[in-house]
């Protein structure tokens, strides 16, 4: 990962912990050190970091959700400069589960209307 970003034009990078991750745009665009986004280059994942800075979890549910958004994106636009015009990535937090043991599970739900 640190091999890649080194290749990138400069972008904001976001340092957390142990974690390095590239500031997105709501369109999971990585932004540039002057807080614009570089065309033609995403970033989804634990790799991302929304533009208010707020980290999402780093689970296969948000990568999952990241990757349905960017492609459903892409698809309906026939440039990315359209892709603006489309709404930006919103999460969803479907709750999580864990499983401890052979027959343990751990879990935590979110009811949604």
């Amino acid at each position: 990962m640190k091999r890649l970003i080194r290749q990138l034009p400069p972008c904001q990078l976001v340092r957390a912990e142990l974690i390095i991750s590239l500031h997105v745009s709501p369109h999971l665009q990585v932004l540039d050190e002057q807080k614009q986004p570089i065309e033609g280059v995403f970033a989804i994942g634990d790799n991302s970091t929304p533009g208010d800075g707020n980290r999402l979890p780093a689970t296969a549910q948000v990568a999952g959700q990241m990757a349905t958004y960017l492609g459903k994106a892409l698809n309906k636009t026939s440039s990315l400069s359209e892709l603006v015009t489309q709404p930006g990535f919103t999460w969803k937090n479907r709750g999580s589960m864990v499983f401890i043991g052979d027959k343990n599970v751990g879990l935590y739900l979110i009811m949604v209307n």
